[in-house]
């Protein structure tokens, strides 16, 4: 944000060491997080509940998909 504000050499070069570090903290909690819903499938898989499992393999297979919603107007 200072970047915007002051776009000075040392603000670009801080931009650009802390760019790097961000990128990989969010991939290791995307793995994490990946790690933790496969054995959460795992476990539903083992136990049998299959509809759990079902709902969260096509939860994965559809990926993200942000709600839409309508606003009507009233005459």
């Amino acid at each position: 944000m200072q970047w915007l504000q002051d776009p000075n050499q040392s603000n670009v070069d801080n931009l650009n060491n802390v760019r790097p570090a961000a990128s990989r903290q969010f991939r290791n909690q995307n793995k994490e997080y990946l790690i933790v819903e496969t054995d959460e499938l795992e476990t539903d898989s083992k136990i049998k509940n299959i509809r759990a499992l079902y709902s969260s393999i096509n939860y994965f297979m559809k990926g993200y998909q942000p709600r839409t919603t309508s606003i009507d107007k009233c005459s």
